[in-house]
């Protein structure tokens, strides 16, 4: 039997498009790789911890180039926790800056293990040359993690490290 023209066609063109059941699986496989993509969002407690991190060492900084800038002060760097973070540089008991930052629900541990919160609240000195007036380094950590290292050397730099054996090299 010949192939019609018109008839020829019509096979030809319902075999280019999709079907229903393509369609509708491409539709479910995309609602499920959305939900799982929206729920990797919605937990945002990772990102509070690294802002907490990351501040504390730019304000260390900021409280060691005070130091150097304030010969005749005594400068200081106090975290404590009296409901959000609070870092807090001091020039002779003066505040020269205060930064606030969301409370979290990372712990932050002083070096011998005490935990930092807004009854007792972490001091860390400064010299006129932007050492640590105590002359030991002030490693601060978080959950009692080494992912989640601060390292303020004697030298009064602070940094992240990987573990503590990086902050006492150092």
């Amino acid at each position: 039997m010949p192939c019609l023209l018109s008839h020829c066609s019509a096979i030809v063109r319902r075999a280019a498009g999709f079907t229903l059941v393509e369609l509708i699986a491409v539709i479910a496989l995309l609602g499920i790789l959305s939900a799982v993509a929206i729920s990797q969002f919605g937990n945002t407690q990772t990102y509070h911890d690294l802002q907490l991190k990351d501040q504390l060492i730019s304000t260390a900084r900021v409280a060691q180039q005070t130091a150097l800038n304030r010969y005749n002060q005594t400068v200081t760097l106090e975290v404590s926790r009296p409901g959000d973070w609070l870092l807090e540089v001091k020039a002779d008991g003066l505040p020269l800056k205060r930064q606030l930052i969301a409370a979290s629900a990372a712990q932050l541990f002083a070096p011998g293990g005490a935990q930092i919160s807004g009854s007792t609240p972490y001091v860390v000195g400064y010299d006129n040359l932007g050492n640590l007036a105590s002359g030991a380094t002030a490693n601060l950590s978080f959950d009692g993690a080494s992912a989640h290292l601060l390292c303020i050397t004697v030298a009064g730099y602070a940094y992240q490290a990987a573990s503590s054996n990086d902050c006492q090299a150092n």
